[in-house]
């Protein structure tokens, strides 16, 4: 397809737009003033030296970046985690790789000890990305922080803000956002192979861990290998359960998490974000949810955003299902409904033809033009040849990307002035999952909505004396 069915955004325009850069956020008067951290200066190291690495949040999730960022030949020098076994397993795992690594469980005494320190991989439950990262960045250390980048809207706004700073290098870990089909999708869709979208469909299989459910009664010894405040950190105090929120099931509770949609949104909805820039919704609305609890996020949902027309942008729908839901078939086109869809998976459909992944990641995608029977790998279809390459690649992979931003090379793809935006959307729709039946209307540049107070109070944290 050679002509392009819809006003374009130049080649600047667009990668201005992909950016999405830190001032366009609409931060509130108080935002800055609400915790006094700001960023100092941030680290450098002599070319040539091996950057020092520090990790909190050690088993897990973390166990997969540690191995990602060995990979890339960096000196990791201090592991935090409040699992005593946690901590082991990972050290176990690569000891001969940073066998003078030194053990906290504390994450504040790994900051003020470790004064070598030049980054930061923060793999905690979601609850404790901001407090940690902002302390962090108040030192200067570049930061790798997991999806979602927070738990709520305003710390995501914070970090934004404090990720300004002149050469830190920050990067979330959705890690699709390096992978050549994403990129390759951003500039077909630029290059109007697809034309006008104004329907988005994003769903999830997640979650795959409790949602739905009530706190149970009474509490349990704590293991000697556990430090049960250091994991509840800015929450509130409840007592310990065994196997119910340590490890991994944390996901679904309101206190520590932000559910499958805070989880999987920052994947899946990573390249239509960008794309259509799906910041700053004009109303949500949590449409259906099944199983809700008063402490955790439904078991399953469906959740839709309306975006006001923008620039060369139309007015766009999106909709988020999750707990297995899909969109109607009424919504799905023939050429998909032939194939079936995955239990994860995005569809765009625009005027011209339509876009489908059926992975978290954006990474591997279809298409199918207006009049045809079959959908296309991206890469193979003829009319996907002709669009220029205007994106850089990530060909040494996402960890990478962050090493060489923090030497002073591009900034990463997944910066934190993306990642805060693309969280913050996704935190809209986690709201909406708890305020559900009720279309919300949200003011971006006062951070409020108007017309939900039990919605609005759900914006801004509250962190427990002693822990910010």
């Amino acid at each position: 397809m050679n002509h392009r069915p819809f006003a374009q955004p130049t080649r600047r325009d667009f990668l201005r737009g992909l950016a999405l850069g830190a001032g366009s956020l609409a931060i509130a008067p108080t935002l800055l003033s609400l915790t006094g951290c700001s960023s100092a200066t941030a680290r450098t190291r002599p070319a040539g030296e091996r950057l020092n690495i520090g990790f909190v949040g050690a088993g897990g999730k973390g166990r997969a970046n540690l191995d990602g960022v060995l990979g890339t030949g960096e000196n990791v020098t201090a592991l935090c985690d409040i699992d005593d076994q946690q901590m082991e397993k990972s050290f176990a795992k690569s000891a001969d790789k940073h066998p003078n690594a030194h053990k906290y469980r504390d994450w504040r005494e790994l900051l003020a000890k470790e004064g070598d320190l030049d980054a930061l991989v923060i793999t905690t439950p979601d609850h404790m990305h901001a407090p940690v990262a902002m302390a962090a960045m108040a030192k200067g250390l570049h930061i790798y922080c997991e999806k979602p980048l927070t738990r709520t809207i305003w710390e995501a706004r914070k970090l934004a803000a404090l990720a300004s700073t002149p050469g830190l290098a920050t990067q979330m870990g959705n890690q699709g956002s390096a992978a050549h089909g994403l990129r390759r999708g951003l500039e077909l869709i630029n290059a109007g192979i697809i034309g006008n979208v104004r329907e988005i469909h994003a769903w999830s299989n997640r979650p795959v861990w409790p949602q739905g459910v009530a706190r149970p009664d009474g509490s349990d010894q704590v293991p000697a290998h556990l430090w049960w405040d250091g994991f509840l950190g800015v929450a509130p105090v409840r007592p310990f359960k065994d196997g119910v929120y340590h490890t991994f099931k944390w996901r679904g509770w309101h206190d520590f998490g932000a559910g499958a949609f805070g989880d999987m949104g920052c994947h899946t909805l990573n390249l239509p974000f960008r794309a259509f820039n799906l910041a700053d919704p004009k109303e949500v609305e949590g449409v259906a949810t099944s199983d809700r609890s008063p402490e955790t996020f439904p078991k399953a949902s469906t959740v839709r955003f309306t975006f006001a027309a923008t620039g060369t942008l139309p007015a766009r729908t999106l909709w988020w299902y999750d707990g297995g839901t899909k969109p109607p078939t009424d919504r799905v086109p023939d050429v998909l409904a032939k194939r079936g869809l995955k239990g994860s998976g995005l569809l765009l459909v625009g005027d011209a033809g339509i876009i489908y992944s059926e992975d978290d990641y954006n990474a591997k995608l279809f298409i199918a033009l207006k009049g045809e029977n079959e959908l296309m790998p991206i890469e193979q279809h003829p009319a996907a040849k002709a669009p220029a390459i205007i994106l850089p690649r990530a060909e040494k992979g996402h960890y990478q990307e962050w090493m060489d931003a923090i030497r002073g090379k591009a900034p990463t793809f997944s910066s934190f002035a993306v990642a805060a935006k693309l969280t913050e959307t996704c935190l809209l729709g986690a709201i909406a999952q708890r305020c559900p039946g009720k279309t919300m209307t949200w003011d971006a540049a006062a951070m409020r909505f108007t017309n939900a107070p039990d919605a609005d109070a759900l914006v801004t944290p509250i962190y427990r004396a002693g822990w910010a």
